[in-house]
């Protein structure tokens, strides 16, 4: 025996690999049977023997796995072709409806699943209703604008006609306390007046530029008046806008 066999025959049993007699790789398995005299030994070729060992110890083992794989790889594939990739694209397509793209409609369910498909059509079918929904209220609010405006405009019309009436009322007034009575009512009727005429002009009939107002009630009063010399007016106003509701009052406090 070569000698690196004989250097492992010891007093245990163990199994190490070492080059045989005939130059190729081996697997020796020892075992005392006489301390110190006698083994008990056995030799194979490591590739015959590992491949021996792999097929006996590991096919019983990989055989289930391998199948196990193979029934998920089909599962993954045929879940992820017929029931996710159309779950992705319907909720791609919701986001889109949520953005307000109520135009779009489902067209790659078509080779889905049935309840999928149905699932595709029913959201077709609530994109359209909102569509028309929309639609309906955009016509409603702009003819709700346009009647809107229509009020603002009469009503900034009528109080430029009481304004006109006043006037010609101060021309026949017999002393200046009945005068200067009936401007200080006209300039308060201007600033309301003022008021819905910026509203109607105002692209947002909710919101009003108060800073325009203000300026336009500052130049009319200015310009009004009867002093010996016009007071030079200089603005430094800050863009705001507020509800008519708030604007009104602020515009007659202005006047004042």
């Amino acid at each position: 025996s070569p000698p690196v066999l004989r250097a492992n025959l010891t007093g245990t049993a163990q199994t190490f690999a070492a080059p045989g007699g005939d130059g190729g790789r081996y697997v020796f398995a020892a075992a005392p049977l006489i301390d110190g005299s006698a083994w008990m030994v056995a030799a194979a070729p490591t590739s015959g023997f590992y491949d021996s060992v792999l097929w006996s110890s590991a096919l019983p083992i990989a055989a289930p796995l391998l199948m196990l794989l193979i029934a998920v790889g089909v599962a993954y594939f045929a879940l992820d072709r017929l029931v996710v990739q159309h779950l992705v694209y319907l909720a791609r397509l919701t986001r889109a409806y949520g953005r307000g793209r109520l135009e779009l409609r489902p067209k790659a369910t078509a080779n889905a699943p049935m309840e999928i498909a149905m699932l595709g059509e029913d959201l077709a079918a609530m994109a359209q209703r909102l569509e028309n929904r929309q639609d309906a209220l955009k016509e409603s609010a702009e003819q709700n604008r346009v009647l809107l405006m229509e009020v603002y405009h009469r009503v900034k019309n009528n109080l430029q006609m009481v304004v006109s009436l006043l006037n010609l009322q101060s021309r026949r007034a017999s002393s200046d306390v009945e005068r200067e009575a009936l401007s200080r009512v006209q300039s308060r009727i201007h600033s309301l007046s003022l008021v819905h005429e910026k509203l109607y002009a105002s692209p947002n009939l909710s919101r009003l530029p108060v800073d325009e107002l203000l300026r336009d009630i500052a130049n009319h009063l200015v310009a009004g008046s009867t002093g010996p010399q016009p007071a030079a007016l200089e603005f430094d106003l800050a863009p705001l806008r507020l509800r008519p509701d708030r604007a009104t009052p602020v515009a007659l406090f202005v006047n004042e």
